[in-house]
């Protein structure tokens, strides 16, 4: 009976202790002229992002055992990168699993002779392009959390693309780089880029940066500051179908930094007031915190 890998909620490490012994000779021989594995994999297409600018996306590999021998562990090396983050908090048949550096190492559950499994991976990125071409490949491993079978590998790749953008805005976001001043006061400014990618003009753009600032009032770009000083928000001035406008927001505290990646985001409000959004316009982007000296 084949098993899936499904997707899960939370990037983590994920370990077992399960030990599998028992390799045949004939899987284990390095000379097999034919792979003792094949496998294959489906295209990973990621969607829309969420209001943190996070997309997420499935694709699914298949192994399939080619010999006469169940082969114990089958050892499955996948890419991990900022492109291709795995979600693997649980993965169902894998009794162990690790990631070093650029890559994510799966142990699978034994496979039978003729037997194929699928795995059904979910992948998440906030990379905004390009795709790409990434490899991944299949070994005999003689026991769990063992090294490979030299010269049993089976590869194949898979092409990673990004669903075009089909919401009101886009947004990007600098760094916050902080530095304390004279006065004891921490300050930095955010650059926010905002563009409205529909067909329509959206009359009451409203940009709202997600951590405490007590220096709103120099937020210069904005035609008026509509809250603070916990969730301030910004409104623009309206913004054309394909327009791009660029705004400053100035973050500052005596108490130091704020948390580590503060949100920025912007919505399309019914009114100049910007208490409401209109629901399915909105798009948001996390802002990395730096400290300088």
């Amino acid at each position: 009976m084949n098993s899936s890998i499904r997707r899960t909620l939370v990037a983590a490490f994920l370990g077992a202790t399960t030990a599998l012994t028992g390799v045949s000779a004939a899987v284990a021989a390095p000379a097999a002229r034919t792979a003792p594995l094949a496998i294959t994999a489906t295209d990973l297409v990621y969607g829309q992002p969420d209001l943190s600018g996070v997309r997420t996306g499935t694709n699914t590999v298949s192994i399939t055992n080619r010999s006469n021998d169940t082969i114990p562990a089958p050892l499955l090396t996948l890419p991990y990168s900022s492109l291709l983050n795995i979600d693997h908090g649980a993965l169902n048949g894998c009794p162990q699993a690790q990631l070093s550096g650029g890559t994510f190492r799966c142990w699978a559950y034994p496979l039978a002779p003729g037997e194929t499994r699928d795995f059904e991976l979910g992948w998440l990125t906030s990379d905004r392009g390009p795709g790409a071409t990434v490899p991944v490949k299949v070994e005999v491993a003689r026991e769990v959390g063992g090294a490979p079978v030299p010269r049993t590998a089976a590869r194949t790749s898979w092409r990673v693309s990004f669903a075009p953008l089909t919401g009101t805005f886009d947004i990007t976001a600098t760094e916050l780089r902080l530095a304390q001043e004279a006065d004891g006061v921490w300050r930095g400014t955010v650059g926010v880029t905002v563009t409205n990618i529909s067909a329509e003009p959206v009359p009451y753009p409203v940009v709202r940066f997600f951590t405490p600032s007590e220096e709103t009032q120099a937020w210069t770009d904005c035609v008026s500051v509509l809250a603070g000083p916990e969730v301030p928000a910004c409104l623009l001035a309206p913004l054309a179908a394909g327009e791009t406008r660029q705004v400053s927001l100035v973050w500052a505290s005596p108490w130091g930094q704020p948390g580590v990646d503060p949100t920025v985001r912007v919505d399309a409000a019914p009114d100049a007031t910007g208490t409401a959004v209109i629901e399915g316009t909105g798009a948001g982007t996390e802002v990395r915190v730096v400290p300088v000296s």
